[in-house]
């Protein structure tokens, strides 16, 4: 049934938050106050259908436009505007061989020595350097 606290919609009475589930046929609930919930101290029937996983609308389904957590967001209209919404680059859509890590220590380069050119460093003789305090 979710943890305490969950919102569920209980047919025939509403949307309400679970405070507690005392045992396997009873649920303690808290009524949200919507306009179409059953009023504070109602009895609600016994076999009822109980939907765990969010508010719903009145007949038990998903508003329209709602997202449900069971979905793992692939109800989500538009994948691009939404990882622009959340500020995702284009990283957001690459593999992990398609970049480098930290760790990897740029070991994950195809070409060392076009990468030493890009960066403009040479291999050749070091310069002797002498540390004074």
């Amino acid at each position: 049934m979710g943890n305490c606290r969950s919102p569920v919609f209980v047919e025939t009475a509403g949307t309400f938050r679970v405070l507690a589930k005392p045992d396997s046929t009873h649920l303690q609930l808290f009524n949200l106050g919507y306009a179409e919930n059953a009023p504070v101290l109602a009895l609600i029937a016994l076999g009822v259908h109980v939907s765990p996983g969010g508010f719903r609308g009145t007949d038990g389904t998903a508003a329209a436009g709602d997202m449900l957590g069971a979905n793992n967001l692939s109800d989500v209209a538009d994948a691009a505007t939404s990882r622009t919404n959340l500020g995702l680059g284009t990283m957001a859509l690459m593999t992990a061989t398609d970049y480098l890590d930290k760790a990897g220590n740029l070991a994950g380069l195809a070409n060392t020595a076009t990468s030493r050119t890009n960066l403009g460093v040479a291999i050749g003789t070091m310069s002797r350097l002498t540390m004074r305090s």
